[in-house]
């Protein structure tokens, strides 16, 4: 062989050993890549035991999604190596379980809020006051030491109007932890009604309400006893039904039974008359009135005069009270009442 054959051999011989290890290589990472990327296929699962317990057994599928966790994996490097972190649990409560709590939260905070000394009520806010003092009404609503939850405002509205019919437009309030506020405006009386055993004031709507602390510049008459009355409820109810009815109608058409004075309307055409008549007679002369002769007012001279409930002839009653009064002193008469409430028929006592 010649030497230029025997090398033109040996190359060959080198080219295919490099070609052949170079495919081994390119085998050898193909495998590789091949292992990194193909994802291994997971086991199946056997289940031991009798096949009634297989038929009756949860699924281990179901089982793995009721305690869900979640999973991170974090690549080291280019060659597909993972690290699987630590595996977090998902709480995931049933609507049952949170209500369940809610209700025992909201139980918890009712009984410390009943039992606590903080929402108790240790005293009232009341504005609008004039001759009352809060201490009056503190001491009969009896609220110091109720709890705030027990309170309810319609209820304190209604107790305190019907023990203080002098109070009007009544708004309570009840706020947490132990806050009692009531507004209130007083009524005004303008007449006090003087009887044998009791006196009681009359405001410019009609109510009758008790004598508590000091009212000035009162219109006074003295009485043998009250007018028919009207309970407030009736009143009320008759206001709303016709705002333009009049106090007589109101009491024609509802004849309400009155069980206490206090609160009591009394006919307005009556109250009008009185302070019509209070106009009309001397300076200082004391009003009176009667539950059947009606109106009339206390004589300087020693005898009182009634001239009824209606004063649209006042005028004419006046003057023929004054005749009567001339000829009894021209005869030497005292009488003790003279009544010209009926004008046809006027008479007088002299006992």
């Amino acid at each position: 062989m010649s030497p230029i054959s025997a090398a033109t051999h040996s190359n060959s011989h080198a080219d295919q050993v490099r070609q052949r290890r170079t495919q081994q290589e390119q085998t050898r990472m193909s495998q590789i890549n091949q292992r990194t990327h193909t994802p291994v296929k997971s086991q199946p699962v056997m289940t031991r035991g009798s096949a009634a317990a297989v038929k009756t057994s949860r699924p281990v599928r179901q089982n793995a999604k009721s305690n869900v966790r979640r999973q991170y994996y974090y690549s080291l490097d280019a060659s597909g190596v993972e690290v699987r972190l630590p595996s977090i649990p998902l709480v995931n409560p049933g609507w049952r379980m949170v209500s369940g709590m809610l209700v025992v939260i909201l139980l918890i905070g009712i009984f410390l809020m009943s039992s606590s000394s903080m929402f108790e009520v240790s005293s009232l806010n009341i504005t609008g006051l004039q001759r009352l003092n809060v201490t009056d009404v503190e001491t009969a609503l009896k609220l110091t030491g109720t709890a705030a939850l027990d309170l309810h405002p319609d209820e304190i509205k209604a107790q305190v109007t019907a023990l203080f019919p002098e109070l009007t437009d009544v708004q309570v309030h009840v706020g947490l932890p132990a806050k009692v506020e009531i507004s209130v405006r007083e009524r005004q009386p303008i007449v006090a009604w003087q009887m044998p055993e009791q006196t009681v004031w009359v405001d410019p709507e009609g109510v009758v309400i008790p004598v508590r602390g000091e009212a000035a510049g009162l219109i006074t008459l003295q009485a043998d006893g009250l007018p028919e009355l009207v309970a407030p409820s009736a009143a009320e109810d008759s206001s709303a039904a016709s705002a333009e009815s009049t106090a007589a109608s109101m009491l024609a058409s509802l004849k309400a039974p009155v069980t206490t004075v206090e609160g009591s309307r009394m006919d307005l055409n009556l109250l009008a008359a009185t302070l019509n008549l209070s106009t009309r007679v001397p300076e200082g002369t004391v009003l009176a009135y009667s539950t059947t002769d009606g109106l009339g007012w206390q004589d300087t001279r020693g005898w009182k005069v009634y001239i009824g409930n209606d004063l649209g002839n006042l005028e004419t009653k006046l003057t023929e009270y004054e005749a009567i009064v001339q000829q009894l002193t021209e005869r030497g008469i005292t009488p003790v009442m003279i009544s010209v409430e009926h004008l046809s028929a006027p008479f007088f006592r002299t006992e």
